[in-house]
């Protein structure tokens, strides 16, 4: 049941930390730069911030989700079938493709990768935002107009 797991930990949680923390530091950097520099776009809660945010999130965890990716489609293709990918079998996999094409072969489904992903990502996080100003406004004016109502 759990056989697979170990591989499909030691990838996903440091890509998905890696994609999160780039997102939340390129966000902050660029709403900082432009307001330091008197811009006026890139703020904090602009489309265009979240945007270019995403394009930079994806990019840095892509890095690690590309040779996770590789190893998986080896492995689908090789004797083991569909059974759960355990380390030693990753391990192994990885070590073949860095024989055979050197270590940037690992990465070498990056681009189609990112060019198929990132427009996705891009507008996720552009309208994730935008949704969460939005519910952020609903509440407050709910919770101000519950305060109203209970004023004497």
């Amino acid at each position: 049941l759990y056989k697979g797991m170990s591989f499909a930990i030691m990838f996903q949680v440091p890509a998905l930390a890696l994609f999160l923390s780039a997102y939340d530091a390129s966000k902050h950097s660029l709403a900082n730069l432009t307001q330091s520099a008197n811009m006026s776009f890139f703020g904090l809660h602009s489309p265009e911030t979240h945007l270019l945010s995403g394009m930079i999130a994806k990019a840095a965890g892509t890095v690690i989700w590309a040779p996770m990716n590789r190893i998986q489609s080896l492995a689908s293709n090789s004797a083991t079938g569909h059974a759960p990918l355990s380390l030693s079998e990753a391990y192994r996999l990885a070590k073949q493709v860095c024989q055979l094409e050197g270590v940037p072969g690992l990465w070498s489904g990056y681009n189609k990768s990112l060019s198929t992903l990132l427009p996705y990502t891009m507008i996720y996080f552009a309208a994730y935002e935008q949704f969460k100003m939005l519910a952020r406004s609903i509440t407050s004016s709910k919770a101000s107009e519950t305060t109203t109502r209970h004023d004497p």
